[in-house]
């Protein structure tokens, strides 16, 4: 009798892989966020700030547009 499953080996604490998935696919095709919409951080940033991935409650309301938050500092 064949073995139809897949084999399996525990990667951490609460996480197993299947030993027969391609490394490309676990390592380089990432989504990037949570697969709705994606936080990142200008390149010449010389701040600091905190973000999180964030919470989409209705995928519904998604426009497709490209917002952005820019803060500056006022000097006076």
């Amino acid at each position: 009798m064949a073995d139809e499953g897949q084999r399996m080996i525990q990667v951490d604490s609460s996480r197993q892989l299947a030993t027969s998935d391609a490394g490309s696919d676990i390592f380089m095709r990432i989504k990037n966020g949570n697969g709705k919409f994606v936080v990142d951080s200008f390149s010449g940033n010389a701040g600091n700030g905190i973000h999180s991935q964030g919470v989409v409650t209705d995928p519904k309301l998604l426009t497709g547009h490209d917002y952005r938050i820019a803060f500056t500092v006022g000097h006076g």
